[in-house]
């Protein structure tokens, strides 16, 4: 299954922390880049990545040793191709 991981603040992080955040955030794409595809950062804070993996335990652990998983609110979102959406909306409707 593919997933988005979506990254929001729930609060600023303070700027004597931010270093620390930003090297631990580098050690994470280090340790687990190759798995999250298309990692992106939103403006003012926050950002996304897509998995895609079958294993719910993988997908737990890339949330934990994320630097950003105490401050943030997390959601974590199943995707399904368009054509796969659009057929089964389709078949439901009748």
């Amino acid at each position: 299954m593919r997933f988005v991981l979506i990254y929001r603040p729930k609060h600023a992080v303070g700027r004597e922390s931010m270093p620390e955040m930003l090297s631990g955030m580098g050690e994470w794409m280090q340790q687990h880049g190759s798995r999250v595809e298309d990692v992106q950062f939103f403006v003012g804070g926050g950002g996304l990545g897509y998995i895609e993996t079958d294993d719910a335990e993988e997908l737990a652990r890339l949330v934990a040793d994320n630097p950003f998983t105490q401050s943030s609110d997390i959601e974590v979102r199943p995707l399904v191709a368009p054509e796969k959406a659009i057929a089964i909306m389709q078949e439901a409707m009748g």
